[in-house]
């Protein structure tokens, strides 16, 4: 075959390609690299073509593919409007609404499906599995409107609503009309910006540190309760001590174990003596956490000691009044037989 003929078969069917579908194709591409590359994932621009690809454009691409006739007139029947009996298409209403129904159906099943596979369920492949199939549903769809009538295939009516936003805005009946419907697009322009910052921009959630003790039950099951309260002098028992870093940024943490004797008045104690046993230094990113497995083995003996454990945030262990958290329990130590 002539290669200029290629080339211009080529060129017609580009053209004859549907606009819609084409802008269909054209996010669904955009959306994938954008999910797809770590950084623009977490970034506004992942969500904001995201969300189409989630919850719109596969139910769009295959309802195209089922139904691409456009949808019946209808008929005047007294002051009721009804569609022509027997009609098996759907007018543009039922389609949006059916698109939003399918996506909604077809993510979760291709995530569910891909999960009882081999790769198993990761962000990646699903998002891939649902641009391929919104892909060739899309595909499809342009082959089967080449097959429909002319005058009986759907289309989006791109002109036909360029053409009345001209009229609205630019050919009014007077300049107060003109100024007044300008006024109102632009302020529809700011809310449905600051609709879409909102969305894709989230407020940065709190800073904080999360500090925890944790206790092995019976089961072996990890739990914050239920920690030892009688111990014999030299006998040991496992706690578990973890840090979870919610502070958006790099922090170092210095976590210090000790126990403490004192004299207790109302749930506080004027320490006398105590023992420092463990000093754990850890680096950890945001969103990142640590734990520690540990034996606690009490030097001294006594009732009502209190086992403390402090964290210091990107300074060096000081004072107990300046740590960043504070975690404790009470304990009786007897002595050995």
């Amino acid at each position: 075959m002539n290669t200029k003929l290629l080339r211009s078969r080529i060129l017609l069917a580009v053209r004859r390609f549907p606009t819609d579908l084409a802008i269909v194709l054209g996010v669904v591409g955009v959306a994938s690299l954008s999910l797809l590359i770590p950084v623009l994932r977490k970034s506004p621009l992942g969500l904001l073509f995201g969300l189409p690809l989630v919850l719109f454009l596969p139910g769009y691409a295959t309802i195209s593919a089922l139904f691409p006739e456009k949808g019946e007139p209808n008929i005047e029947v007294g002051i009721v409007v009804e569609s022509l009996p027997g009609s098996d298409r759907i007018d543009e209403f039922e389609r949006l609404i059916f698109s939003v129904w399918l996506s909604v159906v077809i993510v979760p099943m291709t995530g569910l499906v891909l999960d009882q596979a081999r790769g198993g369920f990761r962000v990646e492949t699903v998002v891939l599995a649902v641009g391929v199939y919104t892909g060739v549903m899309t595909v499809l769809a342009a082959v089967r409107r080449r097959n429909v009538p002319s005058n009986e295939c759907f289309r989006v009516p791109f002109a036909q609503w360029r053409r009345s936003i001209q009229v609205y805005f630019w050919d009014p009946g007077n300049r107060t009309e003109k100024v007044i419907n300008v006024t109102l697009a632009l302020a529809l322009l700011v809310a449905v910006s600051s609709l879409t910052y909102a969305v894709a921009v989230p407020k940065q959630d709190e800073t904080f540190t999360e500090f925890y003790l944790l206790n092995e039950d019976s089961a072996g099951e990890l739990q914050a309760e239920n920690y030892p309260t009688t111990l014999v002098q030299g006998e040991t028992t496992k706690l578990v001590v973890g840090i979870t870093n919610y502070e958006h940024e790099r922090t170092a943490y210095t976590v210090v174990v000790r126990i403490q004797r004192g004299e207790v008045t109302e749930n506080s104690l004027n320490v006398h003596e105590e023992t420092e046993l463990y000093q754990f230094h850890v680096l950890l990113n945001h969103n990142e956490s640590w734990t520690r497995t540990h034996a606690i083995k009490p030097t001294m003996v006594g009732d009502n000691l209190r086992v403390q454990y402090l964290l210091f945030r990107n300074e060096e262990p000081s004072e107990p009044r300046t740590a960043y958290r504070k975690l404790h329990f009470w304990i009786n130590v007897t002595e050995s037989a």
